[in-house]
């Protein structure tokens, strides 16, 4: 009787604990969001301007190539909307107005920032990024030249997501793309400033004069920033220099002239790495700037034989003179026109001097400019390639 009791009252809990379990009643179907890949930041009119862009999924499936303007056309594989508000907060919740999916930013990958947004200081958009758990500060970030929804609302042909087009070319040019959190790091850290690679909107080199070129993106320079202001662009003619100082250059491509071999050599480092050390004697400083690396012979169009020890020092000793002259190029913008030190050249002096920099910190951006920088190198050949002497030449000849 007992047992048949027990069993009688748990059948009649049943009930009760059905009413109890809710499943799964927050739940957020995927087709219910706009998975944001992109986002611009632009000031007009004394107001920002947010756009963003996600893909379109039920168009992906079927297409190729991608699109880059507004709407869900067909071959259009990304949705782009935008909307204007003195606050940014605002602007974003101007455009989730225009849409029937609600905004969710946890996957972004690109921030892309307008070059007035980023003259006029990007700490604003900083803050409204990190104070929300769904706004990852992982995401790369990228200055636009002019306009930053211009930008992003070029076709894209190769990519079917348009964020993927940006990310993909940062990723192949630098070894550390820059992220919203080395932005944020570099505005808090005292002696060093922040950077990144500015994109533009150009057109594709077509071998036809009559053929119609396409629209693409490529990089135009060095984002440089004093603080969170932009404080100008360093042209293209100085970026390779200033990525190599920064150690940021992946698998750098150097092309030297040999006098003594009526031609030149290219070769490809295979390992490349930087270093800044800071001497301090009293109140005089001076930098040294290390760069060590491995290379490899890509091509070889002179009558030298690179095999030989006195003629591969020949080479490593010119590659490291070309080296040092666009780097010495790169940072003498870098002190003299932008007065920005995105090498950390303070920051090196504080983590290694920190009572000069107790006495200098508060001058640091009027003593940076006159600083000295002394170059070294630690570079070697790997190997000169599969071939022991140049094509053109006969084994005869040496």
């Amino acid at each position: 009787m007992i047992r048949s009791a027990r069993f009688t009252a748990r059948l009649m809990l049943l009930p009760v604990m059905a009413m109890l379990v809710t499943g799964c009643w927050n739940r957020t179907e995927v087709n219910d969001l706009a998975i944001v890949q992109l986002t611009s930041f632009d000031w007009e009119d004394d107001q920002y301007r947010v756009g963003v862009s996600f893909p379109l999924v039920s168009q992906m499936s079927g297409t190729q190539g991608g699109g880059g303007g507004t709407g869900g056309k067909e071959g259009q594989n990304n949705y782009l909307e935008s909307a204007k508000a003195p606050a940014i907060r605002d602007a974003i919740n101007h455009v989730q107005r225009k849409l029937s999916r609600r905004l969710y930013f946890a996957h972004r990958r690109v921030l892309l920032i307008g070059e007035t947004a980023a003259e006029r200081g990007v700490k604003p958009i900083l803050d409204t990024l990190s104070r929300y758990p769904e706004n990852r500060i992982s995401t790369y970030l990228l200055v636009a030249k002019d306009s930053a929804l211009g930008l992003m609302q070029t076709p894209v042909l190769t990519e079917r997501v348009t964020a993927e087009m940006f990310r993909e070319i940062l990723v192949n040019i630098m070894k550390e793309p820059v992220t919203a959190r080395d932005f944020i790091h570099a505005i808090l850290t005292e002696g060093v400033d922040a950077y990144t690679l500015v994109f533009k909107r150009t057109k594709t080199d077509a071998p036809d004069e009559d053929k119609k070129k396409a629209d693409t993106v490529e990089i135009d320079g060095l984002a440089v920033f004093r603080d969170d202001r932009l404080a100008g662009i360093l042209e293209q003619p100085f970026l390779n220099g200033a990525l190599l100082a920064l150690g940021q250059l992946k698998r750098p491509v150097v092309t030297v002239d040999l006098p003594e071999g009526r031609g030149h050599i290219t070769v490809q480092f295979l390992k490349m790495t930087s270093r800044v050390e800071p001497v301090v004697n009293g109140d005089d400083i001076r930098m040294i700037l290390t760069i060590s690396g491995i290379f490899e012979i890509s091509s070889n169009e002179t009558d030298i034989n690179l095999i030989h020890y006195e003629n591969h020092d020949k080479a490593t000793k010119a590659i490291e003179r070309q080296i040092q002259k666009e780097v010495s190029a790169a940072v003498g913008e870098l002190q003299t026109r932008f007065k920005a030190d995105v090498l950390g050249f303070g920051s090196s002096v504080k983590r290694n001097h920190p009572g000069v920099w107790k006495r200098i910190g508060d001058r640091w951006r009027d003593l940076y400019p006159k600083v000295p920088v002394e170059y070294r190198f630690n570079i070697r050949m790997e190997h000169a390639g599969t071939l022991k002497n140049p094509i053109h030449h006969k084994a005869g000849e040496y």
